[in-house]
């Protein structure tokens, strides 16, 4: 007759653990996935309508919490690597990153030009009088010399001089 040798509890308690410590960043990694693509779709979206602030507002939502899966996702990775330490496990090879295609950068390059294109069609609003401008005018009917609407917001430059149109 053949006598069955069953492992101590102790001895398959740590594989499941790394098991589940694997299964857990498996999950994350999934859950990062469908975050990115998340991100996409709100990012298209913004795209399309680039003045509704909700839909901005959803797309930096989406940018934090790909940002917190990403840590969430670094730390189950450490925890895996204990987790195999510990069970006398070797640790599973690091995947390197990767970086950008030229493809991917073509295509967010041309969504950034659309989105500035949609920008620059906006109108804009004169700070010291309040008035509506439009286009790329480099000054206001006040006198107010204009920063072009592409230009950074908070260089305004609102101590200059501004000099009356004659």
């Amino acid at each position: 007759m053949e006598t069955v040798q069953f492992k101590s509890e102790n001895e398959t308690a740590e594989p499941q653990a790394v098991t589940d410590e694997e299964l857990f960043c498996d999950y994350l990694a999934a859950r990062l996935e469908q975050a990115l693509d998340a991100l996409n779709a709100a990012r298209d979206e913004l795209s399309a309508r680039p003045q509704d602030f909700n839909r901005a507002s959803d797309v930096m939502r989406k940018v934090y919490e790909l940002r917190d899966l990403k840590k969430q996702l670094a730390l189950q990775r450490e925890r895996v690597k204990a987790a195999r330490a510990s069970a006398g496990m070797e640790p599973l090879p690091e995947t390197p990153a990767t970086s950008p295609t030229p493809e991917f950068r073509a295509v967010q390059a041309e969504q950034a030009e659309q989105i500035m294109a949609a920008l620059s069609a906006q109108p804009r609003t004169c700070p010291s009088c309040q008035a509506p401008i439009l286009g790329e005018a480099g000054q206001c009917l006040c006198g107010r010399a204009l920063a072009s609407p592409l230009s950074d917001p908070h260089d305004d430059n609102t101590d200059a001089p501004h000099e009356p149109v004659a």
